[in-house]
């Protein structure tokens, strides 16, 4: 029984992995010769107790959707995820067009997703996440800023 759960959870992460086009060092776009722009991170150095992926924004339903994915190596004590999605105005600069936070932790070993969504609407966007993540034996939380470099222009027959 315990081998039936270490194969599903491995081929949950693989999943993931592969889904996101992450690589096992961390998050980010992976690069097809576009010359897409690795995540730009701010603050504490990332995968000490939590790995995150981003999988950009995608149309779904009529819905715009950011997809911010966590797993722990532990259980920690604290788990605070912000998701933000920004719109790309005229004048060429980013505004938040929607955030949500998410602060339930995830079991050790075990993925927490966190969906952000909103109506769909044509233009072009990416997503940001904050994390704060505290394991039980550190001192201090660790704190994150990460933007996801991937634009994903909509248009207005993408939300039809």
């Amino acid at each position: 029984m315990r081998y039936r759960r270490t194969i599903t959870a491995t081929a949950v992460i693989a999943a993931v992995l592969l889904a996101t086009g992450a690589e096992s060092g961390g998050c980010g776009a992976k690069d097809d010769g576009k010359g897409l722009a690795p995540p730009k991170v701010e603050g504490a150095p990332r995968g000490t107790l939590c790995t995150f992926y981003t999988t950009g924004v995608r149309v779904e339903r009529k819905q715009l959707i950011g997809t911010v994915t966590s797993v722990c190596r532990k259980s920690p004590l604290v788990h605070k995820v912000t998701v933000i999605m920004d719109r790309k105005s005229t004048n060429g600069g980013w505004k938040a067009v929607a955030e949500q936070n998410f602060d339930k932790a995830p079991a050790a070993n075990k993925t927490k997703t966190m969906n952000l969504k909103v109506p769909c609407r044509a233009g072009v966007y990416r997503l940001r996440h904050t994390e704060t993540v505290q394991g039980l034996d550190d001192k201090t939380p660790q704190f994150a800023k990460i933007t996801d470099q991937r634009e994903m222009v909509v248009t207005a027959r993408d939300c039809e």
